[in-house]
């Protein structure tokens, strides 16, 4: 076990004699936090390098509308370099937030061109993996990427694109 000296809070504070600023960074993971350490920004998942993007086009997130915020948020932490979870150091954050919005936004075109009409999330998961390339293995792979399918389709219902609805007594997603 692991003796805890604090409890790190959004925000500035001192743990074991550093100064450090963590900031809220949402959305791939529930309660992901990116770490401010002398002008050195350590960002967690909130961006992917484009080569984990063409492997996995589909990347976790846990909320899309979350997530987007966070893209937003790390652009504006000034700092003079950046350290990703998966990736190399960088100068800057701004291309690397472009390329993963460009993916999601990829991922968005895709599933409003398949929700032509009310569907299950099955259904719309099935379609969409097809149309992206995307081989399930194996039932953990799929159920690792619903849930992510699950973020894209509430957040798109948020946004007015998509509704939800029952039909059947199923739930249903459709064109708004």
């Amino acid at each position: 076990a692991s003796p805890v000296d604090g409890i790190v809070q959004v925000g500035k504070g001192t743990y074991g004699g550093a100064e450090i600023e963590a900031i809220s960074l949402l959305g791939h993971s529930m309660n992901q936090l990116g770490y401010l350490i002398d002008g050195v920004f350590f960002c967690a998942d909130v961006v992917f390098p484009e080569v984990t993007l063409q492997k996995y086009p589909i990347p976790y997130l846990y909320g899309l509308t979350e997530h987007v915020a966070s893209l937003e948020i790390a652009k504006q932490v000034e700092c003079d370099h950046v350290v990703p979870g998966h990736g190399s150091v960088l100068e800057s954050i701004d291309g690397l937030v472009q390329t993963n919005l460009d993916a999601i936004n990829r991922v968005i075109e895709t599933m409003l061109e398949i929700i032509n009409r009310p569907m299950m999330a099955d259904e719309i998961c099935r379609t969409l993996f097809q149309r992206m390339n995307l081989t399930m293995p194996d039932p953990q792979a799929y159920y690792l990427l619903r849930p992510t399918v699950q973020a894209y389709l509430a957040h798109l219902d948020r946004i007015g694109e998509i509704q939800i609805g029952m039909q059947d007594s199923s739930v249903v997603w459709q064109p708004k």
